[in-house]
């Protein structure tokens, strides 16, 4: 990937090079006897000798008196203040609109900027690599922040934008690699290319309703963000808007966003897993490339979204993408799509309102249905008795039983058993063969890939009627336990296994 940058600063400034008016104050100005204004121009004898002309603090003044005239200073002209390395800091009076292009460029050694509460402007590259700029408050006033303004102020930590401004240009604030915060308003439609691109300290930011377009990189190499959320006025996503953000652990994807650019989330690979709304369309080449830790895709788009060249390419091997029943078969037979490991979305069932599991015991079985948890790898629903662990019952994600232990689990007992339903509620199961007439406590436990818990329900439940011999079944598959020579075995599908999982011959 490369940016072409074009240096146009000699150019803009040839038609005016060895031109001023005046000299008051120690400041040059250009006067214009028609609307008594004045603006703040530079010597105009050669670039080198810029650094020379100002040192220290300047304060411009809101009027200036020439040949008895008074002028009132507006503007800060192109290149102004260009290279003055020894300036350090700059007030800008209510009288000035305009900051114009260039206008501070390459003053290294400015630390404090005070802009006026009237200027509406801040031209392109006005504070381009002024590296020792460690805060401004750009004021109400301003409409318009010009292409590359901020760019490579390397040591501004934290910048404010105004809820006047619509448009964040291309390159703003790129290269600020000092900069830990930025609060961007609701009048924000807009957020250019490169915006914040490089900008590699920033660790959180909020994009607001009001946007509708990232622009192209616009967070490229932000390496800092850990999170970032998408909102529902985005359509698009540009090419390469996230790549590089190496910290990025979450995203949360707005659901208007239609198009998904190439490389957008290109080596993003601490993030483990991504949600696609149902309203994109397009993913484009590589988006996804290198993101080696994403292991959950969930993508609820009905029509299988048009994929671009390898949109998955290096991510986790054992990745999984999860789509709506309903389409299931068309992303089977989906281009890209059709080689990826494909699931149903449990979550596609709506969950509970109280979020809590849902317990009806009878005589000898108790059936439990239970909340789906969204970013869940393991369901485990545990019985106990008197403290003594009576089953445990661990289901996946897709709520398909893989394991079942009596007493205690055993890491050589594990074996296929069906799939506890699908409802409204979430999934159900029924646990039977309990003794009748006995209390009882449950757990339902929600962990993800890592092992760490996401929810968690417990409770306790009684058991009707008179005593009674256990067995675990569902709508397609019996358990009984059976005594056997003094020996508590467990009989399933023509097979029986000890209490602790292990298959008897």
């Amino acid at each position: 990937m490369k940016k072409l940058f074009t240096f146009l600063f000699a150019l803009t400034c040839a038609a005016t090079l060895f031109a001023y008016d005046c000299k008051i104050g120690g400041i040059y100005y250009n006067l214009n006897s028609a609307n008594l204004t004045a603006e703040v121009t530079y010597r105009g004898i050669s670039y080198s000798s810029y650094e020379k002309e100002y040192f220290g603090s300047v304060v411009i003044p809101e009027t200036v008196t020439y040949n008895s005239t008074t002028y009132s200073v507006t503007t800060i002209g192109n290149s102004a203040f260009y290279n003055c390395s020894g300036l350090t800091s700059i007030t800008i009076p209510n009288s000035v609109t305009t900051i114009e292009s260039w206008a501070f460029s390459h003053c290294s050694g400015l630390t404090s900027v005070t802009i006026g509460n009237a200027v509406t402007t801040i031209g392109d590259y006005a504070f381009y690599k002024c590296s020792n700029l460690t805060s401004v408050t750009i004021p109400n006033s301003v409409t318009t922040i010009g292409e590359y303004a901020f760019y490579g102020c390397s040591g501004l930590t934290s910048v404010t934008i105004p809820n006047s401004v619509t448009t964040i240009g291309e390159s703003v604030f790129e290269g600020c690699t000092g900069l830990t915060s930025v609060t961007i308003p609701n009048s924000v439609t807009s957020i250019g290319n490169w915006a914040f691109s490089g900008c590699s300290r920033l660790t959180s930011i909020t994009i607001p309703n009001s946007v509708t377009t990232i622009g192209n990189a616009a967070f490229y190499n932000c390496s800092g963000l850990t999170s970032i959320t998408i909102p529902n006025s985005v359509t698009t996503i540009e090419s390469w808007a996230f790549s590089h953000c190496s910290g990025l652990t979450s995203v949360t994807i707005g659901n208007a966003v239609t198009t998904i650019g190439g490389y957008a989330f290109e080596s993003c690979y601490r993030l483990t897993s991504v949600t696609i709304p149902n309203s994109v369309t397009t993913i484009g080449r590589y988006a996804f490339d290198y993101c080696s830790s994403l292991k959950s895709i969930t993508c609820y788009a009905i029509i299988p979204p048009a994929c671009g060249y390898d949109v998955f390419k290096n991510i986790s091997q054992d990745a999984k993408v999860y789509v709506p029943a309903s389409a299931l078969a068309d992303y089977q037979s989906a281009n890209y799509w059709k080689n990826m490991q494909l699931y149903p979305i449990a979550a596609e069932v709506t969950p509970m309102d109280d979020e809590n599991p849902i317990v009806t015991p009878s005589d000898q079985d108790v059936t439990i249905t239970w909340p789906i948890t969204d970013g869940t790898d393991t369901y485990t629903i545990t019985i106990t008795k008197n403290g003594e662990t009576v089953c445990v019952l661990t289901f996946n994600a897709q709520g398909q039983l893989v394991n079942i232990a009596f007493k205690a689990p055993a890491a050589d007992g594990a074996h296929q058993a069906p799939a506890a339903t699908l409802t409204a509620q979430g999934y159900q199961f029924t646990v039977t063969g309990l003794n009748p007439g006995t209390a009882y406590n449950y757990n339902v436990t929600a962990t993800d890939a890592d092992g760490q818990t996401l929810a968690e329900h417990k409770g306790n439940f009684s058991t009707t009627g008179g005593t009674g011999l256990e067995s675990v079944h569902d709508a397609r598959c019996t358990m009984h336990k059976v005594l056997r020579n003094g020996q508590l075995l467990i009989e399933t599908n023509n097979a029986t296994y000890t209490p602790m999982g292990q298959k008897v011959k």
